[in-house]
């Protein structure tokens, strides 16, 4: 049962917009590729959020606006000395705080990373006694990968590992999971003998890619933006208790993963899944904003 003083709090911080104590969060992303997760343009995948009433939204963009537009561009602002002084003080706004406004990104190379961790690594280290997600250590491995990963497979070997991998999971095929195969032999016999132990935690993977991906056709494992949505509205309802409704533009992302954003709405009792620290309510707290139409507003619908 919800608490009231979680309610109050809520009601003080001004985040229910209508009398069902319903909030309304608006969502709006940039920089999404897919699993395109090596694309040099947009290295980065990110997302905003706010509960902001329409009013305070619209005082706040105005000073933004040049003429003719109907929306801020940062294009249009970054490149002079009076658009850099509106976007700070938009940027310093009390209006804009913890409470009213979120913001998440992903670094799509260590999102990668974090699956070659998780699909090709993990699987073979418990098969031999190894739990890597004990005590997080399967982030401490990525990190390895992220930061030492061109000393552990160097003179360029590393890149092409990343490379055949990223393939593998965009398209995969037999071709596919053998060029992987391929590349990562060769980029083993490079190996410094230091780092033996972490290439050999992927080597065990070689020839196991069609067991360990290939399950994962016509998915959106390897897409970050689900996962960072998810991770957003979590962090809303640790804010707040109740269903949100969750307002979103035309966004190919949300459009592309409707499905798996059905199967984390349903109507479930509510529970905690994950590991350690890292556990996470679910299913999602969200309910469809119906007075939107979705040829102009994507909605996420409750099911």
């Amino acid at each position: 049962m919800v608490r009231l003083t979680e309610l109050r709090k809520c009601h003080r911080l001004g985040l229910f917009h209508n009398k069902s104590n319903s909030m309304r969060i608006y969502f709006d992303e940039s920089g999404n590729t897919g699993s395109d997760l090596l694309n040099k343009d947009q290295p980065l995948f990110a997302l905003a959020s706010t509960c902001l009433e329409n009013d305070a939204a619209q005082r706040l963009v105005q000073p933004l606006k040049r003429q003719g537009q109907t929306e801020a561009k940062y294009s249009k602002l970054k490149n002079s000395r009076s658009g850099q002084a509106a976007l700070i003080e938009f940027l310093s706004a009390p209006e804009l705080n913890l409470s009213t406004a979120k913001f998440s990104q992903a670094d799509k190379r260590y999102y990668l990373i974090t699956h070659l961790v998780d699909k090709l690594i993990e699987p073979t280290l418990y098969e031999n006694g190894l739990d890597l997600y004990a005590r997080d250590a399967h982030v401490g491995l990525t990190n390895v990968w992220y930061f030492t990963g061109k000393s552990i497979f160097p003179n360029g070997h590393w890149e092409k590992v990343l490379s055949a991998f990223e393939r593998a999971v965009r398209c995969p095929t037999n071709s596919t999971f053998l060029h992987f195969d391929e590349t990562l032999t060769r980029a083993a016999r490079v190996t410094p003998f230091d780092s033996r132990d972490f290439a050999t935690g992927l080597l065990m993977a070689k020839g196991r890619l069609e067991e360990f991906i290939g399950c994962y056709r016509g998915g959106v494992v390897f897409d970050p933006a689900p996962d960072i949505f998810t991770a957003m509205i979590h962090r809303w309802m640790e804010q707040c208790p109740g269903k949100f409704s969750l307002i979103h533009d035309r966004s190919k992302p949300l459009a592309r993963n409707e499905k798996f954003f059905r199967a984390l709405i349903v109507d479930a009792p509510s529970r905690m899944i994950g590991y350690g620290e890292r556990q996470v309510e679910m299913p999602l707290r969200v309910r469809c904003q119906r007075r939107f139409k979705t040829d102009t507003v994507f909605v996420v619908p409750a099911i």
